[in-house]
């Protein structure tokens, strides 16, 4: 299984810093850069957008974080890996981002309306660990989204923000735990 996982408001800068042992773990592990750049304008819902259909805001048409028909439609990650036979699964807690499969196209979509709680990614990744395993998934696309609420609530890099990527790095090793050990991750 694949399983893509994002912190959403996770700062390059922020992680030496942070108190996240597990987010450390895969970056050392893997492959990975600290120096990604985010399309324009970097708001949620337009980058999620572009990152699911590969195309940037100009092309799909998503250009703040509420939802619109795509400019000229195309298929998603979501659609192509149904129409490849795979199955798909979505855990998340920032509901705006619901439209990004398509109806039909997911196995599975877990929806915890938790991303404005302090504890709502450790409810995230609870359910996707009691979900994904065993069910059967080819990729699993998992979103926390508390860092980037305590990032516009505290300001980033601030001691609440930096508290927070410790908090959701907590909840990510309770994913990675329950996950089988051939799990691939994309984070």
């Amino acid at each position: 299984m694949i399983v893509f996982i994002l912190i959403d408001g996770l700062r390059p800068d922020a992680i030496a810093p942070a108190d996240c042992p597990n987010l450390k773990g895969l970056i050392a592990r893997g492959a990975s850069t600290l120096q990604a750049r985010s399309v324009m304008p970097s708001v949620t819902l337009p980058c999620h957008t572009s990152i699911f259909h590969s195309v940037p805001p100009a092309r799909h048409g998503i250009t703040s974080n509420q939802w619109a028909p795509l400019a000229r439609p195309l298929p998603g990650l979501f659609e192509v890996a149904k129409a490849a036979g795979k199955r798909s699964a979505f855990v998340y807690n920032w509901e705006e981002l619901r439209d990004l499969g398509r109806p039909g196209s997911l196995a599975l979509s877990l929806f915890c309306n938790t991303a404005y709680q302090a504890d709502g990614d450790d409810i995230v990744a609870a359910e996707a660990a009691r979900a994904l395993p065993g069910g059967g998934y080819d990729f699993a696309f998992v979103y926390f989204g508390t860092v980037d609420t305590a990032g516009h609530y505290y300001g980033w890099l601030s001691d609440g923000y930096m508290t927070q990527i410790a908090t959701v790095d907590r909840a990510l090793g309770v994913l990675l735990g329950a996950l089988p050990a051939d799990t691939t991750y994309v984070l």
